[in-house]
């Protein structure tokens, strides 16, 4: 029988079962919590997974978007791209895989995908290793550095192509190239450089230059022509527009763009202009420029293209034919005047053969007691200057050839500082310093006044505007400095210096001013001839024209004459002894005071006078009595019929008949011509009776 436990016993039992229950409850609140956090945790785990499963089917919509819009890229581009694996050491075209080929890459190679994918570029492009792109694919594929290969051509039994490829490399370490086909863009680039080549050729040839300006750009080309048309070869001159603007004048340059303004504004296709551009040896060139204008679409001017043509030698042509004109008009003008002047001295010199006869007759009347002898005196000398003034005029208004003599210098430039006095005005003051008073020159007298005139006239032009002093020295020079006045040869000179106090020639015209028709003047002021004719007849009379000036201080014309060793030649214009005659002369002019005059002197001198004023009158006299007359003395311009036709219509009555012919001025008539009519002697109006009596007795006897 068991022993029943102490009460002890049992107190410990009950603690030990209810210590293990309180046990049992932390275990089952422990596994409860425990069972709580794993479904916690198991619901976030669920949850987590959703979403990652979500985000993992939005990338997947995503990357198939992404390879959708990649593969409609791929396949569209308008350039070739292929995706090349590298194995081995990507030396060699054997080495690149190709893996992808978008659908531009077919069309080029002429394959489908199938017939590509797998296979080496060296299988597709037999020589690529000759091409030179496998080095840059080599150096993309090692680096990373993204490359290009420009255009060159490939060659194989296949193709005969020109192509460009860009190189890169991907993060999967495939290498790609987006290459283009350029043969048709490089023929047409080559048939453009051909055709510019021939055209620049043709250019040469023909001494033209091309131009083709870019006018969104700015960008401009020249051709070698264009260039060497200025006298540069073709690396000297950069193809910009301020070369263009650097050779060209700037009134020019204005020229031109206001020109190609109003084209392009009134969009006008047609550029047309001529200026002058610097040549590199320093002279001008002158351009004709000729150029279409391009406009695009939308009316907008884009292009000028055109061409530059050499037109110098064409310009001087021209520049040669106005000078002739105005040479021609110039001749037409003095011949016109040579005629008014000529009409205008036949009558002025009957007017003073009135005066000059009849002043003579009365002095011979007259005793030197008489107060009157003074005042006929002054008459005869008043009449004797009017005459050389005439002459001086007929002389300027003709061209003759000179007739050089002996002259004293000093006299004939003071007759011609007289009428210079009357034509300039007195707010130019005219100072005259002449020595060389006894100093002869060989030269022709109508032609020194004509020197002194131009010379003179045109130191007034130069200070018409200010007043000023017009200085005229002459002077002998002992053997002139070489140095000084270059040129001339040794011995005594005459040395005239015309001086002004204007504001003197300019430096840059300096070397022109002998130009013919080189003129600063304003129209009506000068024809560009003085100075010209000044040097020509210098240069004709062996001496020298040097000219010192100063801006602000005038100019000097120094004037060196080699004195002449004869003796001046002596004429004899007043009344004096007369050589006397007894014979029956025919006297014929249509002025009746010239005719009684006349009459009244031949009787003093003891001839038998029969006068007539009208030709016709006296042909008939005459042919009453042919033999009847030892002379006769017609005027040359008469009305009816004029000294000539009576001389003819005379001697063909009687060839021995002498005739002597006076006249005032005739372009019809001189010396050397009459003789070869027949005619013995002419005789100069205004008539003076020492000249008549010696013409008639030389004719006579």
């Amino acid at each position: 029988m068991t022993e029943k436990p102490t009460y002890e016993e049992l107190e410990n039992r009950i603690r030990k079962l209810e210590q293990a229950e309180a046990d049992h409850k932390k275990i089952e609140d422990a596994l409860h919590q425990y069972t709580e956090l794993y479904r916690t945790e198991q619901k976030k785990t669920e949850y987590q997974i959703n979403k990652k499963n979500q985000q993992l089917l939005e990338n997947q919509t995503e990357l198939a978007k992404s390879e959708e819009l990649f593969r409609g890229l791929f396949d569209h581009m308008t350039s070739g791209c292929g995706i090349y694996e590298v194995i081995n050491d990507g030396s060699k075209g054997s080495d690149y895989i190709i893996k992808g080929f978008n659908k531009k890459s077919l069309e080029i190679e002429g394959q489908t995908l199938e017939q590509v994918m797998g296979k080496s570029l060296f299988d597709l492009r037999p020589t690529v290793d000759d091409f030179g792109l496998i080095s840059v694919l080599k150096r993309v594929w090692e680096t990373g550095t993204p490359d290009y290969y420009p255009v060159k051509i490939y060659q194989d039994e296949k193709f005969s192509n020109y192509y460009e490829n860009y190189v890169f490399k991907i993060p999967s370490g495939e290498v790609v190239t987006v290459y283009n086909d350029v043969t048709d863009q490089k023929n047409n680039e080559m048939a453009l450089k051909e055709s510019m080549e021939r055209f620049e050729l043709a250019m040469q040839f023909a001494n033209d230059g091309l131009y083709d300006w870019n006018l969104i750009t700015n960008k401009i080309y020249y051709s070698n022509g264009w260039k060497r048309m200025l006298g540069y070869e073709p690396h000297e001159i950069k193809n910009e527009l301020s070369e263009w603007e650097r050779l060209t004048k700037p009134e020019d340059i204005k020229a031109c763009w206001e020109m190609l303004e109003q084209v392009i504004e009134k969009k006008r296709d047609r550029f047309e202009k001529e200026f002058q551009m610097q040549h590199r040896k320093g002279h001008k060139i002158y351009i004709h420029s000729r150029a279409n204008v391009i406009f695009d679409e939308h009316g907008q001017a884009v292009r000028v293209v055109g061409t530059h043509v050499d037109i110098t030698e064409r310009k001087k042509a021209e520049l040669e034919k106005n000078l002739l004109q105005k040479q021609l008009a110039q001749a037409q003008k003095m011949e016109s005047i040579g005629t008014l002047t000529g009409g205008i001295a036949h009558d002025f010199n009957n007017i003073l053969g009135i005066i000059m006869g009849n002043t003579e007759l009365a002095l011979m009347n007259t005793q030197e007691s008489n107060p009157a002898y003074s005042n006929l005196k002054q008459i005869e000398k008043a009449g004797l200057r009017a005459t050389n003034i005439v002459r001086q005029l007929l002389s300027f208004s003709r061209k003759t050839d000179p007739k050089k003599r002996p002259i004293k210098i000093a006299l004939v430039i003071k007759e011609a500082l007289k009428f210079l006095r009357v034509m300039i005005p007195t707010t130019i003051e005219i100072v005259q310093d002449i020595h060389s008073a006894d100093e002869n020159i060989l030269a022709d007298p109508t032609q020194i006044n004509q020197i002194m005139m131009n010379l003179c006239i045109n130191a007034f032009h130069a200070m018409e505007q200010t007043g000023g002093t017009l200085t005229v020295h002459v002077k002998t020079v002992e053997n002139p400095s070489i140095r000084k006045y270059p040129g001339l040869g040794n011995g005594r000179h005459v040395k005239i210096s015309v001086k002004d106090t204007g504001p003197g020639i300019a430096p840059d015209i300096m070397n022109r001013i002998f130009d013919p028709y080189f003129t600063t003047k304003e129209v009506g002021k000068g024809s560009g001839l003085g100075l010209a004719v000044v040097h020509g007849i210098v240069k004709n009379h062996n001496a020298g024209i040097f000219v010192h000036t100063r801006p602000g201080q005038g100019a000097v014309f120094n004037l060196l004459f080699p004195v002449a060793a004869q003796k001046t030649e002596t004429k004899q214009n007043t009344a004096g002894e007369f050589l006397l005659g007894s014979e029956t002369v025919l006297f014929v002019d249509d002025e009746t005071s010239i005719v009684e005059m006349a009459e009244a002197m031949l009787t003093y001198m003891g001839y038998r006078p029969e006068t007539r004023n009208n030709p016709v009158d006296a042909l008939a006299l005459f042919k009453s009595n042919p033999h009847g007359f030892d002379l006769v003395i017609t005027d040359m311009t008469m009305p009816h019929m004029s000294g000539i036709q009576l001389s003819e219509k005379l001697m063909a009555i009687r060839p021995d008949i002498p005739i002597i012919i006076a006249t005032g001025y005739s372009a019809l008539v001189d010396e050397k011509r009459a003789k070869t009519l027949g005619i013995r002697a002419c005789l100069m109006k205004p008539i003076i009776m020492a000249e008549l009596s010696k013409t008639i007795r030389k004719v006579l006897d």
